[in-house]
């Protein structure tokens, strides 16, 4: 009975804190805009970055080779919203990320060969353990199937460190 007053009262404590801002609440921080030598590098690396990942104060976009202006980063139609059907001209930038709404700009790259590498080997290792654990007679005709059931799955564990290579990019800050 104590103790489930105490864990009541700790956990009151808890939601207080956390309602008042206190653990370790922090105020977003917009970046100041970059120089005329970090804007041309800015736009070169985001010319040419598969994925970019702009942190707004009030929204995060993953964008594909977004335009950067001194005024900010220009998001096309296509990047601003999703619609099923788009009019006009979906290249045409449409809303402007200013760079006093922005927090942190990054820069994504696939790893889809690392990933993928990663997936064969897990999936060789758990075919491989598969084959040692009730694999007794390999070199007899009986257990031939577990060598092809142990290379199988080696090949979707390749392919599904492909597939997750493929969706989730690793993120390198970039700005600031």
């Amino acid at each position: 009975m104590v103790l489930s007053g105490l864990r009541a009262l700790g956990l009151r404590a808890l939601v207080a804190s956390l309602c008042a801002g206190g653990l370790g609440a922090t105020e977003a921080v917009a970046v100041e805009p970059p120089s005329t030598e970090r804007l041309e590098a800015l736009q070169t690396v985001c010319g040419r970055a598969e994925g970019v990942r702009v942190l707004a104060r009030r929204a995060t976009y993953e964008l594909h080779r977004p335009a950067v202006s001194a005024e900010g980063i220009a998001l096309t139609r296509a990047q601003a919203r999703d619609a099923v059907i788009e009019v006009g001209d979906v290249a045409q930038p449409v809303k402007l990320v200013a760079w006093s709404d922005i927090e942190r700009v990054d820069v994504g790259d696939y790893h889809t060969g690392r990933a993928t590498l990663a997936g064969l080997l897990l999936g060789a290792a758990a075919g491989v353990a598969i084959v040692a654990i009730y694999g007794s007679g390999i070199s007899s005709d009986d257990d031939s199937g577990l060598i092809v059931f142990g290379a199988v799955l080696a090949a979707a564990g390749a392919g599904a460190g492909y597939l997750y290579g493929v969706t989730h990019p690793y993120w390198t800050p970039l700005y600031p």
